[in-house]
């Protein structure tokens, strides 16, 4: 309750349950938690009460003195604060990050102040590019770092970086325009061959 309280920007709203007295309509993480017995992240999803609102829930398992499971905690949490902390990341002028969920939802982007949809970007990629950037998503979901080049706006060269968002099983991707990437390199490039003629 103190937690909730003292981040009520964020958090949208505290439940606890336990398995005696939990309401049929109780929500599933409840007994996902109940029967896996360690705490886990849902993913996004629409709230009951606003259909406009997309939060995620982390929940965690309340065990009695001898250690058996015998309810469930969970903050529910909207997903702006996700998107302020990719907002701090430096990306460049057209750079952007996006963090996704397990099942690949967005539930965090540098480029908005909150998540308002619940969607999957790489299946709305065109086939070809879905092709190159998949595995590397993949990849990361197994725990593994990735990176590919990927022609995007303007068939303007992006250099995506994928990495595994370990508490919540997720990925966290970064997306640097090549030509800003490199812009500094090739200042540095133009300097030396400047100085190389005038020697």
């Amino acid at each position: 309750r103190r937690f909730a309280a003292d981040e009520s920007d964020t958090v949208f709203r505290y439940d606890v349950f336990f398995e005696d007295t939990a309401p049929p309509g109780a929500p599933p993480w409840f007994r996902e938690t109940l029967q896996r017995g360690a705490p886990l992240w849902t993913e996004p999803y629409y709230t009951a009460g606003d259909p406009n609102v997309i939060v995620i829930t982390r929940t965690a398992a309340v065990r009695d003195d001898d250690g058996r499971v015998v309810g469930v905690a969970g903050a529910t949490l909207r997903l702006d604060f996700i998107s302020a902390a990719l907002r701090r990341v430096r990306l460049g002028r057209s750079g952007f990050a996006l963090a996704l969920s397990r099942e690949g939802l967005i539930i965090g982007n540098s480029q908005s102040t909150g998540v308002r949809t619940l969607m999957n970007p790489v299946e709305t990629l065109p086939p070809a590019l879905r092709a190159r950037v998949e595995p590397v998503v993949r990849r990361a979901e197994a725990g593994q770092q990735g990176f590919v080049a990927v022609p995007l706006t303007d068939n303007r060269l992006f250099r995506i970086t994928v990495r595994p968002l370990v508490q919540t099983g997720g990925v966290l991707a970064t997306l640097y325009a090549e030509d800003e990437l490199l812009a500094e390199v090739l200042t540095l490039q133009q300097t030396q061959i400047f100085l190389a003629v005038g020697g």
